[in-house]
């Protein structure tokens, strides 16, 4: 695990760090990511963060039913479209430790129940 984790934004929102984070190219289009995922916004005043954090607690509600026999025939697109804004916002990017460089993530991070786990997609 890294000393110094990615760190992980939505806009000027610090949404949590990408603990022990990986990168591998799946194709010659883009670059995924994996990690642990840890949260550090809460739920408070800010309707934006409030919303950020449902869209996290939908993704991992998602991964988790459709990991179940009666989940495993469910379209979820419907509750992603419900999350339109901030998917496909372009404001999703990552840091790299040790760096103010940022780098931009494709339509939103993927959240899953499994250990806090955790995929993005980058252009190359």
């Amino acid at each position: 695990m890294l000393a110094n984790p990615y760190q992980l934004y939505y806009a000027h929102i610090h949404v949590g760090e990408i603990l022990g984070p990986s990168l591998e190219h799946l194709n010659t289009e883009d670059l995924t990511g994996f990690g642990t995922f840890r949260q550090l916004i809460t739920r408070g005043g800010d309707p934006l963060t409030n919303r950020l954090i449902d869209f996290i607690e939908m993704s991992i509600e998602v991964h988790r039913i459709s990991q179940t026999p009666e989940g495993a025939n469910i379209d979820f697109a419907e509750e992603f479209e419900k999350f339109r804004d901030i998917v496909y916002s372009n404001l999703w990017h990552r840091r790299a430790p040790s760096t103010d460089q940022s780098t931009p993530i494709k339509n939103s991070p993927v959240f899953f129940p499994e250990d806090n786990y955790m995929s993005w997609s980058e252009d190359t």
